[in-house]
């Protein structure tokens, strides 16, 4: 990794440092909510609130989540505006488990997502993911057997986000920003195009933070450790890059980018160069 890429992931890493009391109480507050189901056949869980970063519950939130199987429950909580923030809940019945809900808010610009999800290794779990999304939808399941299923020959679905990304995370070789996203959009709309009408679909798009971010979390169900890229290439994947790709993320002169090997988040200019991984489905 070079010099200049380091920087910039120390840069985002630093993002999530404290905060001054002063800084916090002048901040806005984002009111959201995790609908959270049990969709396993038999287990109980008993979740408990145990702290956040620059996030909490609402007054009215009880802090315990008991869910027994087939019960649903809505976690209501709050972000700090412009911040990198998560809520932690721990299962009472399971020693040193449980999993966090990460999230970025920004006015109506919404990415949340599970991140460290600790369950004993039969559970897995499935949630809807996606910018400018009030509302996580998260169910705990019974671990499937495969997490990564072809689609179509040149597609691989992540059976815990639903969402289906391109076999080949190579398709588009790598470019600056706007003709990385014009890229994906020819994919779409024009006849010719690399990945033209991919496995018989015409809605691929330049994926967020948050759904890259998922795929390395989807990966540690079934074993996935860095360097990631060689986890993807050994499972359902082919010409994964240990280098940075874009994402749709904006912030401020430039955007996001996510540095694969690591699984980690950086900011970067958009006359930068780097590669794009496409995908279709879930929300936006």
């Amino acid at each position: 990794m070079n010099n200049f890429r380091m920087k910039k992931i120390l840069l985002a890493l630093s993002l999530t440092a404290g905060f001054s009391v002063s800084a916090f109480a002048a901040e806005t507050k984002i009111d959201m909510q995790a609908h959270i189901c049990n969709r396993t056949a038999s287990q109980s869980f008993n979740f408990q609130f145990d702290g956040g970063k620059q996030a909490g519950l609402a007054n009215d939130q009880n802090k315990q989540v008991y869910l027994a199987p087939g019960a649903c429950q809505d976690i209501k909580f709050w972000m700090i505006e412009k911040k990198n923030d998560f809520l932690h809940f721990k299962d009472l019945w399971t020693p040193s488990s449980g999993f966090n809900i990460q999230g970025d808010a920004s006015g109506n610009f919404i990415n949340t997502y599970v991140n460290l999800f600790n369950l004993p290794n039969q559970y897995a779990y499935k949630e809807t993911i996606g910018s400018n999304v009030k509302t996580l939808q998260i169910s705990i399941i019974d671990k499937p057997k495969s997490g990564f299923v072809e689609v179509n020959r040149d597609c691989v679905q992540d059976k815990a986000s639903g969402l289906i990304w391109a076999k080949n995370a190579n398709l588009l070789n790598r470019n600056q920003w706007s003709d990385s996203k014009a890229a994906v959009d020819n994919m779409d709309n024009k006849p010719g195009s690399a990945g033209y009408n991919l496995c018989g679909y015409n809605d691929w798009r330049v994926p967020t933070v948050a759904e890259l971010k998922s795929l390395i979390e989807h990966s540690k169900l079934y074993g996935g450790t860095t360097p990631y890229n060689d986890w993807f290439n050994a499972n359902g994947f082919i010409n994964v890059q240990p280098y940075d790709y874009w994402v749709s993320t904006l912030s401020g002169d430039g955007t996001w980018f996510f540095y694969m090997e690591l699984g980690v988040s950086g900011l970067a200019g958009v006359n930068d160069s780097y590669y794009v991984w496409p995908v279709r489905g879930g929300q936006r």
